[in-house]
């Protein structure tokens, strides 16, 4: 798998976890008072947050994009269903 494709999939992944955080767990812990599946799935978005960010610099720096591509995609992770903007426009492109 070449490091786009890992790339796309760290966002893809992180992009569900925080829908998961947000439309899942975040109501079972504020309407219905069980935040045991907020506290572990917000640890493992934060663990995939994480990861991708510091791979996407890894891939800016390898391939030389610049610092907007980079922030634009940065930004795209941080926001609901921004995944799926990047997917559909394709940021990560050269």
């Amino acid at each position: 798998m070449d490091e786009i494709s890992k790339l796309r999939w760290l966002g893809v992944l992180e992009g569900l976890t925080l829908l998961g955080l947000l439309l899942i767990t975040m109501p079972l812990k504020y309407i219905y008072l069980i935040p045991t599946p907020n506290k572990i799935l917000g640890m493992i978005h934060g663990f995939l947050f994480v990861i991708y960010l510091v791979y996407l610099f890894q891939v800016k720096e390898k391939r030389n994009w610049s610092y907007k591509k980079f922030f634009i995609l940065f930004l795209l992770s941080s926001i609901p269903f921004g995944f799926v903007i990047s997917e559909i426009r394709k940021e990560w492109n050269d």
